[in-house]
């Protein structure tokens, strides 16, 4: 479950303050798809971005994640750089709207990337075996410069099964794709869903947004 109480973050520029989120309250218990909307600037990224340690909130705010079967109870706005980074290799996968792969890795480096962030020997079988889930063993020797949008995006999505997370957090994952390829992720993330996995979604796709059980909409940094 992750509970988030009173969450501000305000951005600091030459002309002044920016609040990007305003006194945000929720309750997402496991298990759950949401669907984070909203227009261009009001908050989203930087939501998702707070609940997985990436970025600090202002003083005051809370955000604590608790995962029974991982025996974690967290406030993410109270842990030390240790504690996030070992939440984003672990409890928390992040898929980046342009995919994050490292270019200089191949797809099947990129896949166990978890493992290699926290100097663990690599579970090569593990991972192929994850590849060849997502119709994609083929291509594991490949660069990421070599893959279509579709094929990158399934390689992060790997990633992310790979890790064990339990939370799977994903920033426009269709934004980049043709047709054919968004339909093909959509499907994966309702078999991810399926088997229990609790789905952060930021999207402007109204037929992804639909997907969810909870839809939380943000506009000028509050929820609406």
């Amino acid at each position: 479950m992750i509970t988030i109480k009173n969450l501000s973050k305000t951005y600091k520029t030459p002309s002044g303050e920016t609040r990007a989120l305003q006194n945000i309250d929720c309750t997402i218990p496991d298990g759950q798809w949401v669907s984070i909307t909203g227009p261009s600037g009001s908050g989203k990224s930087t939501l998702a971005n707070v609940i997985a340690g990436i970025l600090a909130p202002d003083p005051g705010g809370h955000c604590r994640i608790v995962l029974d079967e991982d025996n974690l109870d967290l406030d993410v706005c109270m842990a030390n750089d240790t504690q996030k980074s070992e939440l984003r290799t672990g409890a928390i996968a992040f898929i980046h709207q342009d995919f994050n792969l490292i270019s200089y890795l191949s797809v099947l480096e990129n896949v166990v990337l978890p493992d290699i962030l926290r100097k663990k020997k690599p579970d090569w079988d593990k991972a192929r075996s994850i590849l060849a889930q997502l119709s994609i063993e083929s291509k594991e020797n490949n660069m990421p410069d070599e893959l279509s949008g579709g094929q990158q995006q399934r390689v992060a999505i790997a990633r992310a099964l790979y890790s064990d997370a339990r939370i799977l957090m994903a920033d426009e994952p269709t934004g980049n794709l043709d047709e054919i390829s968004r339909d093909e992720i959509i499907s994966i993330f309702k078999e991810l869903h399926k088997n229990g996995m609790t789905m952060l979604v930021i999207t402007h796709d109204h037929y992804l947004a639909g997907m969810a059980q909870i839809i939380l909409h943000l506009e000028d940094g509050r929820l609406v």
